[in-house]
C-alpha cells in the first residue's frame, strides 16, 4: 500500500496559564487540498477532526485524532472508487465516531461511516434514490441511531431541490427517509439539526424563493419524521439569508446563527426563537466588509459562542477565524479573531468547549501548512487566549437589530430512498511529520487616517513626539509610538487606545546616543495598520550614560566593567536589579568620566538590569545575563 506523507505544522509551542490550560495552533494537511468539517472532544479529552482531502482525481474522507496537548495520535483517510466529500464528524454514544458526507459517482448519495477510537472502519453505508442526495450534518440520537440532514431532488425533479432527512438505527439501517418540499420555491436544504428532550427534531437551513431571494428555514418534525411546523424568515433589506446552526435554550426555544447579505454587505446574525418558532429578536454583527457565522454552541457559563469568519484580516482581501461570545439577549460580550496573512475560517461544526472551560476549533487555512489549504486547529483557554504571537486584534463589530417577516409555509412530505452497504472502502494510516514555524503578521498601509509626526529634543536628555491625526472620526483602535536606532527594527514606546483627540504627545525619556528614528502605527481594530512619516533625531550628548567596556552582555564568572559618563559635580547613582526587581548592587558616582567595576562574578545566574539615576531621573539603562 502506498503511503501518503502528511505534514503537521505546529505554529506555536504550548503555553500554560494559571489554570494549567494547554493552548496550541496546528496546521494539519498534505501537499494538496484538505478541508475540515467537524470538531469533537472524545471522552478521554482528546480531539477528533473530520474533513476531506483531495489527491489524484478524487476526494477522500480524512480524520485526525490529537491528544489534549496537540500531539498527533492517528491520521487516516477513507477512500472509495469515487469522490467522498465530508460534512462532519460526531461522537457516538456507544463509542467511536460517525463520519458523514456525500459520495459522488454520477449521481450523489448521502454517506455514513462508523469508525472506532483507533480510526478503524467498522461499517459504511450510502443512502439515496434515483436522484441526488447531499448530506450536510449528522447527529447521534437518544436511541443510539443517527439523523442525517441535507437535500434531495427526488420529489421535485432535477430542477428543484428539497430538504431531506434520513433516520437510521445504531447499525445504519434505515428507519425512515423523508423529503420536505415547499410549493412556490426553487429549492430548500437543511444544514444542521438537533434533537429535543421530547424526542422531536428541529433543523435549520435555507429556502430559495421564486424571485431569487433566500430565506432562513426552520423545520420541526416528530420522532417519526412527520411534520409539526415549518417557517421561513426573511430579513428586511437582506435578500440572502441562511440558517447554518441552532441550539436549544433553557426556555424550550432556539438560538440560530448563519449569514445575511444584501449583495454589498454580509453579516453574521443571531436569532432567538420561541418553542413554536416566533421571533424574540434577530441581531446582526459585523464590519463593513463580510462576516459569517457557521456554528453556535452553548457554553458552560450559560452564554453562547458563534464560530465563523470575518473578511477584514491583515489585508482587505483575506478571511480570519472569529469567535463571538453572546449572552441570552444577543448582546455581544466578546469578539476574538485568529489567523494569518491569507484566508482562514472556521467551517461548519468546527468548535467545541473543552473540559477545562476553554475551546478548540478547526478551520480551513491558506496562511499556514503544506498544501493549497489545510486544517487549522486552534485550542484556546477560557479567556479565548491562544498563547500565540499570531493572534489578530479583535475586529470592530457593529451590532444591529434587524426586522424579519415570518411565514408559516405549507410543506409536502415524501418518503423515499434505499440504503446500500459500502464494501469498497479502503482505510489508510498516514505517515505524518511535524515542523515548528513562527507565526508572522505582515502590516500593510491602508488609507485609514493621515498621521503627521513631529519631534524635538528636550534638554538633550529626552525627545518629545507629537502626532497630529486627521480623520479622527475613523475607527482607530490603537496608536503605537515606536522607536529604532537602525530605522528598521522598531520597538514600542507607548500605546494609546480608543482616543478621539487629534493630537497625541509622547516623551521618549531614554533615547540612545546617536540617531533615533520614530514613527506612529495606527491600528483600525481589524488588524490593519497605517504608519506615519518617520522622524530622525540625533543626540550627541547625554547627561549620563554607561557602556560595557568589553561589549559583551553575556558574562561567565567575570566582573562587568562599565564606562560611565556623568556631569561634573553631580550625584549619580548606579543600581543593579535582578529579574525579580530587587536591588543586588548600588554605588554613588561623582567622577565625570570613569570606569566602574560591577562585581558580577558574585551574582547568581540570571538576567540583570543596570540603571543610572541622576537627580532622581533615569538617565541610562542596560541589561546583561550571567550564565
Amino acid at each position: 500500500m502506498k503511503k501518503n506523507s502528511f505534514l503537521i505544522v505546529v505554529l506555536v509551542a504550548f503555553a500554560t496559564n494559571t489554570y494549567s490550560q494547554s493552548t496550541f495552533q496546528i496546521a494539519l494537511g498534505a501537499a494538496n487540498v484538505d478541508v475540515p468539517y467537524g470538531t469533537v472532544i472524545a471522552p478521554d479529552g482528546s480531539f477528533v477532526f473530520g474533513g476531506d482531502t483531495f489527491r489524484g482525481s478524487n476526494y477522500s474522507l480524512y480524520a485526525n485524532k490529537l491528544s489534549v496537548n496537540g500531539a498527533l495520535v492517528w491520521s487516516k483517510t477513507y477512500t472509495s472508487g469515487s469522490s467522498l466529500r465530508s460534512a462532519g464528524v460526531k461522537n457516538i454514544n456507544t463509542g467511536g465516531f460517525a463520519l458523514v458526507g456525500t459520495r459522488i459517482s454520477g449521481a450523489e448519495d448521502m454517506y455514513l461511516a462508523k469508525i472506532n477510537n483507533a480510526g478503524s472502519l467498522m461499517w459504511a453505508k450510502t443512502y439515496g434514490s434515483a436522484g441526488s442526495e447531499v448530506a450536510y450534518d449528522i447527529l447521534n440520537t437518544a436511541d443510539n441511531g443517527f439523523v442525517i440532514v441535507g437535500e434531495t431532488n427526488v420529489q421535485s425533479g432535477s430542477n428543484n431541490i428539497d430538504m431531506a432527512i434520513v433516520k437510521t438505527d445504531a447499525t445504519g439501517a434505515i428507519q425512515w427517509i423523508n423529503s420536505y418540499a415547499q410549493t412556490g420555491s426553487r429549492s430548500e436544504g437543511l444544514y444542521n439539526a438537533i434533537q429535543l428532550a421530547d424526542g422531536t427534531y428541529t433543523a435549520t437551513g435555507y429556502m430559495d424563493n421564486i424571485d431569487g431571494t433566500y430565506a432562513i428555514a426552520v423545520l420541526h418534525i416528530a420522532a417519526d419524521g412527520s411534520l409539526l411546523w415549518f417557517k421561513k424568515y426573511e430579513v428586511t433589506n437582506f435578500q440572502f439569508s441562511f440558517g447554518k446552526s441552532l441550539v436549544s435554550t433553557s426556555d424550550g426555544g432556539y438560538m440560530l446563527t448563519g449569514s445575511i447579505s444584501n449583495g454589498s454587505s454580509k453579516k453574521v446574525y443571531n436569532m432567538r426563537l420561541t418553542s413554536v418558532g416566533d421571533v424574540v429578536y434577530i441581531k446582526s454583527y459585523g464590519t463593513q466588509l463580510e462576516s459569517d457565522g457557521n456554528q453556535i454552541i452553548k457554553t458552560a457559563n450559560g452564554n453562547f459562542l458563534i464560530a465563523g469568519s470575518d473578511f477584514a484580516g491583515p489585508t482587505t482581501s483575506t478571511f480570519n477565524e472569529t469567535l463571538l461570545t453572546l449572552n441570552g439577549n444577543g448582546d455581544l460580550l466578546e469578539l476574538n479573531s485568529y489567523g494569518g496573512i491569507t484566508n482562514d475560517d472556521v467551517n461548519s461544526g468546527g468548535v467545541a468547549q473543552t473540559f477545562d472551560g476553554g475551546f478548540v476549533f478547526s478551520g480551513q487555512t491558506q496562511s499556514f501548512g503544506a498544501g493549497v489549504s489545510d486544517f487549522l486547529v486552534t485550542r484556546v483557554d477560557a479567556a479565548k487566549n491562544s498563547g500565540l504571537g499570531c493572534n489578530l486584534m479583535s475586529p470592530t463589530y457593529t451590532t444591529t437589530t434587524q426586522n424579519t417577516t415570518v411565514t408559516n409555509t405549507p410543506i409536502t412530505t415524501f418518503a423515499f430512498g434505499t440504503t446500500t452497504d459500502v464494501t469498497s472502502l479502503t482505510t489508510e494510516a498516514i505517515a505524518s511529520t511535524t515542523v515548528t514555524v513562527a507565526c508572522q503578521q505582515v502590516p500593510i498601509v491602508l488609507a485609514l487616517q493621515n498621521i503627521i509626526l513631529s519631534a524635538k529634543v528636550l534638554d538633550k536628555t529626552s525627545v518629545s513626539l507629537l502626532a497630529t491625526i486627521e480623520n479622527t472620526n475613523s475607527q482607530a483602535a490603537k496608536y503605537v509610538f515606536e522607536s529604532s536606532t537602525t530605522g528598521i527594527n522598531f520597538k514600542t514606546i507607548q500605546t494609546f487606545e480608543n482616543t478621539s483627540t487629534d493630537k497625541i504627545n509622547v516623551t521618549d525619556n531614554y533615547p540612545a546616543q546617536g540617531v533615533n528614528y520614530y514613527r506612529v502605527k495606527c491600528l483600525d481594530g481589524t488588524g490593519r495598520s497605517l504608519y506615519s512619516n518617520i522622524i530622525a533625531i540625533k543626540l550627541d550628548e547625554r547627561k549620563s550614560y554607561l557602556t560595557f567596556t568589553n561589549g559583551n552582555l553575556i558574562l561567565n564568572g567575570t566582573n562587568a566593567v562599565v564606562q560611565i559618563s556623568v556631569p561634573n559635580n553631580s550625584k549619580t547613582n548606579l543600581l543593579v536589579y535582578n529579574s525579580y526587581g530587587a536591588v543586588v548592587y548600588s554605588s554613588t558616582l561623582t567622577q565625570a568620566n570613569s570606569s566602574h567595576i560591577i562585581p558580577t562574578s558574585k551574582f547568581a545566574a540570571g538576567s540583570y538590569r543596570v540603571v543610572l539615576f541622576n537627580n532622581n531621573t533615569i538617565q541610562s539603562k542596560n541589561s546583561f545575563i550571567i550564565q
